[in-house]
Order: structure tokens, then C-alpha cells, then sequence
């Protein structure tokens, strides 16, 4: 045997290895980013909570919780769009 051949027997036998590293690897970088959009979007929506609150709260609003609470949706569909934009690539 050659050292030729030993080396594609060597890769025959780790390969498999690597391609399942390598999935192992982006599929936990693509999980990364999922999180990092949640937490941005979570962060936009604790923004329009606080928002909505005062608002509320300044406007003498009976309950300003619940106009919190519109601030909240209002800001996670607010952090959703700015989250699924085009990102040019």
C-alpha cells in the first residue's frame, strides 16, 4: 500500500466524521442566531410595554397596563419586522 492509497483510506474512514461535525456545528450556529432574533425582538417588546405604560399613565388611561400590554404587541411586531428584513446579502 502506497501512501496514496493510505491516505484515501484514511479520509474514507473519517469523513463521515467531519460531515457530521461540521452539521453538528451549523446546526448550533443556526440555533444561535434563532436566539438572537428572539432576544431582539423580547427587547423591542419590553421597550413598547414601557412605552405604552407611560403613555397610559400620563393620559390618565383607567388601566395603563393594558395600554402597556398594546405597547408590548405593538413593539414585537415592530422588533418582527425589523428582525425579518432584507438584509441585502
Amino acid at each position: 500500500m502506497n501512501k496514496t492509497q493510505a491516505e484515501a483510506m484514511v479520509r474514507a474512514v473519517l469523513e463521515p466524521g467531519f460531515r457530521a461535525h461540521e452539521e453538528a456545528r451549523r446546526k448550533r450556529l443556526d440555533e444561535a442566531q434563532a436566539e438572537a432574533r428572539r432576544r431582539r425582538v423580547a427587547g423591542f417588546a419590553l421597550v413598547g410595554f414601557g412605552i405604552g405604560a407611560a403613555l397610559g399613565y400620563f393620559t390618565d388611561e383607567p388601566m395603563p397596563l393594558g395600554a402597556g400590554l398594546i405597547g408590548s404587541v405593538a413593539g414585537s411586531v415592530l422588533g418582527w419586522l425589523v428582525v425579518w428584513r432584507p438584509s441585502g446579502n
